[in-house]
């Protein structure tokens, strides 16, 4: 019995741990974090004044503001623009009040209730599926806790 125990112990460590399915975190006032499931990038959900984006570090491609670019979350494509932003790439599909980029409500809604989130587009299609896919465990309240930050 110990043995059986021991053995499902290191399989939900090895099933559960490690950046493939680390939990997003609020690293900040109006910042939260989720990992890439593979590599060092990460997808943020910031405050940019009273709009909420979305920011990739570490992780760059050939900067292009007309370049098609999507946010798959559990299959379901939503096209962003994109703003470059010295060590990050900021991601936005709408417009907030005072004219900041900003996600919009079916963006974010599918961000906080989602599996995977995933960017497709031909500009990051040089880049390993794996390193530009981010879990969403966590993100419900990690995101909601960020936006009361953006005003």
């Amino acid at each position: 019995m110990i043995t059986r125990m021991a053995l499902l112990a290191v399989v939900a460590a090895v099933v559960l741990g490690g950046p493939a399915s680390a939990a997003w975190r609020v690293v900040g006032p109006g910042i939260a974090v989720g990992e890439a499931r593979a590599g060092n990038a990460s997808l943020a959900a910031e405050c940019l004044g009273d709009g909420l984006v979305l920011a990739v570090y570490e992780k760059s491609w050939p900067f292009d503001r007309e370049a098609t670019l999507d946010i798959v979350v559990d299959g379901t494509a939503f096209p962003v623009r994109q703003h470059g932003s010295g060590d990050r790439i900021v991601l936005s599909d709408a417009t907030s009040e005072s004219g900041n980029p900003d996600t919009s409500p079916a963006l974010r809604a599918a961000l906080k209730s989602g599996r995977e989130a995933r960017l497709d587009g031909p500009v990051v299609s040089h880049i390993a599926p794996e390193d530009i896919s981010f879990g969403l465990l966590g993100s419900q309240a990690a995101v909601t806790t960020v936006e009361r930050f953006c005003q």
